[in-house]
């Protein structure tokens, strides 16, 4: 028999089992031998049965306080269950007491030790033990921010759990995975059928799929809502895919309601149930739909005027919409007390939780052109918009859109900036990059004190370059993590980081696009000193060096110059307006000016800007070196 061949070819003197074929009969081994190769039943529900009464004792024990425990409890039985294993090392009962071992390294944040205690189980036969294996280990995958590893590993395990308490952590970890994944439909999907699969109504499960669900975006939202199937296999189904469905439209009827966000209002009456319509929340939102409606069939053009969209959903979009608008603000000399009429005019409006409607708003107010996106959401919504409606929108972030007529990038893409990095690098090393879609600049942390990136993970997989795509704070996040390793990679801070001071010891490199950045220094600490926070010091300089600062002062002459050549007019007939928003598209295609950021004069006859990005020293331009990139006075005043 093979399988009794490679069992007895295992065996080492001074071994346990080496001492058991001493002191066993041949018939008792051959026994054995049969009972170890029997063929396994793969699908078969197997129970971790110890082979003695003790052993059996033991393990039905700690079980029982397994089962009992919460958290703290269950890490006090590590000692046990380490004990159990080491003095039952050839016992199949020994599975369980593994898969209980690395719960509490999970519990406990020793994703390493949790890796060690798994492989064998996962390498091993089929079975429920190996499933719940899996589970473990991608939920260590989830830990790490390996996401789209996790859901490779969850997806065959389907059906396949038996325990209930596995079938929970099944649930809430494919999730988990999904929403960092943004597969927002493979979310609902799977806690619909967590709600079908519960044996008993749990209202913390309930309450974690609330919390869940107020994650996804309403966009998501509305499209499962569009076609949710009302075929049910059981009562049970039912029950929980219209409460499922119920959770939803209240969460967006108080989120329309809640931000007076009359297009989100329009959008949800089209795909409610007629126990919404009915009610006095459809009443509500039949009422600010209408001003949706609206907005529609009022757009209006007054004159030379720029649009603004300030704030935003997240504070980082709150930031660098302010920076833009200080910028804008230089650049058209608003507020500079000259007293003279400025030829170009600004409105600005706040995204409160709805970018459509902010723009629309904009648009009715009568802006010739509208300026908004300043990450990759808020630029993608905007230049969806400007298509959508057929309005002129300049955003900050990114690239046009393909086959884009209305919509305009100013800023540089996250593509842009990697590519001239790794040009730099000319292939020498691999590289990490934050602040990118595969890693948050200011991702969660999971304790206090835990270091925000992977620091040991890059350095032991051979990065040896890191690109940070963030603002300073993500710089400065990376270099207070990176002071308490011995790694030392080169790190290449890119544009929206390029004005920051940091600490000399980390020899640093950037970007640079044309004149951007200027003045860059660096500082003996992490800290700025008094002298430079102080209004008319050097910290003035460093604010107005900001990357999106600079974007904003672009734009105001570039629109400025491009509003130049049309008439100063009102127009508020819609075909009129149509007219005037394709002239102020033209004029934005053939406008020629100098600018700060780029050596490019415009947009040249397209929709982006194109910029030579290169990687230098911090500091290496000199002020001399600047000042001959720098547009002259005499282009750049108003």
């Amino acid at each position: 028999m093979p399988c009794l061949g490679r069992m007895l070819n295992n065996l080492r003197p001074g071994d346990a089992r080496w001492r058991l074929f001493r002191q066993s009969s041949v018939g008792f081994l051959f026994a054995l031998g049969l009972f170890a190769c029997r063929p396994s039943q793969q699908g078969v529900p197997q129970v971790a049965v110890a082979s003695s009464r003790e052993a059996q004792e033991e393990l039905t024990n700690l079980e029982l306080r397994w089962e009992s425990e919460g958290i703290v409890g269950r890490r006090a039985l590590r000692e046990d269950l380490e004990r159990y294993v080491s003095k039952y090392p050839f016992d199949t009962s020994r599975l369980r007491a593994q898969l209980m071992l690395a719960q509490i390294a999970l519990l406990e944040r020793r994703s390493g030790g949790a890796r060690a205690l798994l492989q064998p189980l996962v390498e091993g036969d089929a079975g429920p033990s190996r499933d719940e294996a899996i589970l473990l280990l991608a939920a260590v995958e989830n830990r790490e921010g390996e996401h789209q590893v996790a859901l490779e590993l969850l997806a065959p395990l389907e059906g396949k759990l038996l325990k209930d308490s596995a079938k929970d952590q099944y649930a809430r970890e494919r999730t988990n995975a999904a929403i960092h994944e943004r597969r927002w439909r493979l979310a609902i999907v799977v806690m619909t059928s967590w709600l079908v699969e519960l044996k008993q109504e749990s209202t913390l499960s309930r309450e974690w799929i609330h919390a869940h669900l107020a994650q996804i975006p309403h966009p998501a939202i509305l499209h499962v809502l569009a076609d949710y199937s009302s075929k049910y296999s059981s009562e049970k189904e039912r029950a929980s895919r219209q409460w499922m469905r119920k959770v939803l439209i209240t969460q967006l009827t108080i989120q329309a309601l809640g931000q007076r966000d009359a297009y989100l209002a329009k959008d949800l009456l089209s795909v409610s149930p007629a126990w919404l319509r009915v009610s006095e929340d459809g009443d509500q939102l039949a009422e600010l739909a209408a001003l949706a409606r609206l907005a529609e069939q009022q757009e209006q053009v007054v004159g030379r005027v720029l649009g603004v969209v300030l704030g935003g959903k997240s504070p980082q979009q709150r930031r660098r919409s302010l920076r833009v608008m200080a910028g804008l603000a230089r650049g058209l000399g608003l507020g500079q007390g000259s007293g003279e009429r400025q030829s170009v005019g600004v409105v600005a409006v706040e995204d409160r939780g709805s970018l459509k409607v902010a723009l629309s708003t904009l648009s009715g107010l009568g802006a010739s052109v509208l300026l908004a996106g300043v990450d990759a959401e808020s630029a993608h919504a905007a230049l969806q918009f400007a298509e959508s409606k057929k309005v002129p929108v300049v955003t900050f972030f990114g690239e046009p859109e393909r086959n884009s007529h209305f919509g305009f990038a100013l800023g540089s893409s996250i593509q842009a900036q990697t590519d001239a990095m790794k040009t730099w690098a000319q292939g020498k090393g691999e590289w990490a990059f934050l602040g990118n879609k595969d890693f948050h600049c200011e991702p969660h942390q999971e304790r206090p004190g835990a270091l925000h990136f992977p620091i040991e993970k890059w350095k032991n997989s051979g990065v040896s370059f890191v690109g940070i795509l963030g603002g300073r704070r993500c710089v400065k996040n990376f270099l207070m993590d990176l002071r308490f390793s011995k790694w030392s990679p080169q790190i290449v801070v890119g544009l929206a980081g390029a004005h920051g001071r940091y600490a000399e010891a980390f020899q640093l490199k950037s970007l640079r696009a044309s004149a951007f950045p200027r003045n860059q220094r660096q500082s003996p600490g992490n800290r700025i000193s008094n002298r430079e926070r102080a209004p008319s010091s050097e910290a003035h300089e460093h604010r107005t060096n900001d990357w999106f600062y600079s974007l904003g002062f672009d734009a105001a002459h570039l629109l400025r110059a491009a509003l130049q050549s049309l008439p100063d007019t009102e127009v508020t007939e819609m075909k009129a307006v149509k007219i005037r928003h394709d002239q102020v598209r033209r004029a934005l295609l053939d406008v020629r000016v100098s600018l700060k950021t780029t050596v490019t004069q415009g947009f040249m006859g397209t929709h982006g800007i194109a910029r030579n990005l290169v990687v230098s020293s911090w500091g290496s331009a000199t002020d001399e070196e600047a000042a001959i990139m720098k547009p002259s006075s005499a282009e750049i005043q108003p």
